[in-house]
C-alpha cells in the first residue's frame, strides 16, 4: 500500500471494509473470488509500521456471507 492514509481510512471506518479480488487461474481457467476482512487484519496485525497486506482470503461463497450475517444476527429458534 503506498498511502498510508488509505489504511488509516479504511480502520477509521463506523463498519467493516472487505478486499475482494477475483482471479482466474491461468492454467484452467478457472475464476474464483475471495474475501478478507481488512478492518480486522489492520487492526490486529503485529508490524503495524508495515504497509504490504497478505491477503489471506476465502472464497467469497453464499455460506461465508450466512455466516457473516449470523455473526451480528443471530438466528433465532423457531416458535412451535
Amino acid at each position: 500500500m503506498k498511502n498510508d492514509r488509505h489504511l488509516e481510512y479504511w480502520v477509521s471506518q463506523p463498519v467493516d471494509v472487505y478486499l475482494v479480488i477475483r482471479q482466474t487461474d491461468e492454467r484452467t481457467g478457472d475464476q474464483s473470488i475471495r474475501w478478507m476482512n481488512i478492518t480486522r487484519y489492520l487492526k490486529d496485525r503485529q508490524d503495524r509500521h508495515s504497509r504490504q497486506i497478505a491477503f489471506d482470503g476465502e472464497p467469497l461463497t453464499m455460506e461465508a456471507v450466512w455466516r457473516l450475517r449470523d455473526s451480528f444476527f443471530p438466528r433465532r429458534p423457531l416458535a412451535r
